[in-house]
């Protein structure tokens, strides 16, 4: 699982390490198993710590085919990874909807 959690950040074209200490620094969710289509998918839940609601992932794991897609957000900016389907968006979406405060925008989210 390892393996697939770096691969999955590495298509985010960020640094991987920084990504992973910062990521695993948080809580995580244990993961839950939900059938997508013909296949079944552990849906896994990650963020940095202290700002669990700005850093995160919300990642499929097929482990079948290894495949992951999900949901890589970091520093406010949200960014999907690894082509998931329409349902597998809407599935992250409804189960980790992306809920920032002001205080926390105006801290950690990254300046344009």
């Amino acid at each position: 699982m390892s393996t697939a959690f770096d691969h999955f950040l590495n298509l985010s074209g960020l640094d991987v390490q920084m990504l992973r200490k910062r990521l695993l620094s948080g809580p995580a969710t244990e993961g839950s198993l939900w059938k997508m289509g013909e296949s079944r998918e552990w849906l896994y839940h990650v963020c940095q710590a202290n700002q669990c609601n700005v850093t995160n992932v919300a990642m499929l794991y097929d482990e079948q085919s290894h495949r992951t897609a999900g949901r890589l957000l970091y520093r406010c900016v949200p960014q999907w990874l690894g082509n998931p389907s329409d349902a597998e968006k809407a599935l992250i979406e409804t189960q980790y909807p992306i809920k920032i405060d002001a205080d926390d925008a105006r801290i950690f989210c990254k300046k344009k």
